[in-house]
């Protein structure tokens, strides 16, 4: 489970520097949830509409950070396969 998690967050990670950026510092990154960094004035909104009519829900970020980032989960009984699914829901949605 935990090395399935680590891929997951992995996979997840390549997605978020590619396309964004990670908003954690390295040395503090959680293998179950990674939290993306986006630009101000990105349009979350509207990104995460287009993303949940594809069937999948990203988290927006807390307080102070809610406008410049959202977060992705990775644990429990999902698969990279699943997270591979998200990232093609995203890529499609941007």
């Amino acid at each position: 489970r935990a090395a399935r998690h680590r891929a997951m967050a992995d996979v997840t990670r390549a997605w978020a520097k590619e396309k964004f950026s990670l908003f954690a510092d390295p040395n503090y990154l959680s293998p179950t949830v990674t939290c993306v960094g986006v630009p101000k004035g990105f349009d979350q909104k509207a990104f995460h509409a287009r993303v949940l009519e594809r069937g999948f829900f990203l988290g927006d970020g807390y307080g102070k950070i809610k406008d410049i980032s959202f977060r992705i989960g990775h644990m429990g009984d999902h698969t990279v396969a699943d997270v591979q699914a998200l990232i093609a829901a995203m890529n499609a949605s941007l």
